[in-house]
């Protein structure tokens, strides 16, 4: 068993399975030492065949002739061979940044026992565990414990790590308690409505907290367009950085829109208006197509019961896997150009 190899920045988890060793393993019995060197140890596939004697053609590799493991108190009948752990995905795959809201001190939106910065991070680990499935796509965690992190830092750790695609997970409120369903919003500076723009200052707000905490914290994070304008010229600086943030954001509505589209189908998203936009500073980066997913309302009966539940979590999930992929497919171009 190899512990996972921990990352230099905290907050940010490494989703990439590792296979403990069951506790239903049995070791060798010592009372009787035998040694049969026709009897294999098995194939490590990490250094190859073993040394020694190879087995007789026609035999079983694990097993001798004329020995019974089964009766033999000298021999283990157990499993000769650990499992190989799973592949480790390949780093050359595009990397889906996922960002749990919330968390340590500030929960987000609470109705009864239900805490949306623990919605967000069940939520979250679901669906990254979802895209690793998939084989097409690694995924990093901002945040895989209950733990403050600031808007400005979950950004940084994107660019950081270079992602393709940066998704902020969230529950949403509204006051009448009538909304219900899935809503899906990118950056604007200008918001599309008036509930947009109130979300908007809602989820902002998360960094308003006082000083000596964001020391703590470590929140001064660099601007998002730092990266685009630290060798060149202020004007040509403003120039590319801007040209980088109109394709950034086009690209983000187009995710926006392939997400609404295949939720639709089962009758996920908020009627009316399921996409929506405003400043969220947490969207902010320049370079990483952003989007952020309300997966319901917890001011609504209904809704509640879907969150709370694992097996929703996992089914919406699955569905925006399939709009991630569809909306990758068709922006390399974008993302190559990102990277230069």
């Amino acid at each position: 068993h190899r512990a996972g190899v921990k990352t230099a920045m905290p907050g940010i988890d490494d989703h990439q399975g590792q296979t403990p060793v069951g506790p239903g393993r049995r070791g060798v019995h010592l009372a009787r030492p035998r040694v049969n060197p026709r009897v294999s140890l098995g194939v490590n596939p990490r250094v190859g065949p073993p040394l020694g004697p190879a087995p007789d053609p026609g035999t079983n590799p694990g097993t001798d002739p004329g020995i019974d493991p089964e009766t033999d108190p000298g021999i283990d009948p157990g499993p000769r061979q650990m499992d190989a752990p799973p592949p480790r995905p390949d780093r050359h795959l595009p990397l889906v940044v996922i960002d749990p809201g919330h968390g340590g001190f500030d929960p987000g939106a609470v109705r009864g026992r239900l805490m949306e910065k623990e919605i967000a991070l069940r939520a979250a680990r679901i669906l990254a565990a979802r895209l690793e499935a998939t084989g097409r796509l690694r995924t990093r965690l901002t945040r895989d414990a209950d733990v403050f992190l600031p808007l400005d830092a979950r950004i940084g750790m994107a660019q950081m790590l270079q992602a393709d695609l940066f998704v902020s997970v969230h529950a949403n409120t509204e006051p009448t308690g009538t909304a219900w369903g899935v809503s899906v919003f990118t950056l604007s500076d200008a918001a599309s409505d008036a509930a947009a723009a109130r979300l908007a200052r809602l989820e902002n707000s998360a960094d308003l907290m006082p000083q000596p905490l964001r020391a703590v914290a470590g929140t001064e994070a660099p601007d998002a367009s730092a990266d685009l304008a630290a060798p060149r010229s202020p004007e040509v600086a403003r120039i590319l950085a801007d040209l980088a943030r109109d394709e950034t954001n086009a690209a983000s509505r187009r995710l926006a829109e392939t997400v609404v589209r295949v939720l639709a189908r089962s009758n996920r998203t908020l009627s009316g208006n399921p996409h929506r936009a405003a400043g969220f500073r947490v969207l902010r980066s320049a370079e990483i197509p952003s989007m952020l997913v309300e997966l319901g309302f917890l001011t609504n009966a209904e809704d509640r019961a879907r969150l709370a539940s694992d097996a929703w979590l996992e089914s919406v999930s699955d569905e925006l896997v399939a709009a991630i992929l569809d909306w990758h497919a068709a922006e390399p171009p974008l993302l190559d150009m990102a990277r230069r």
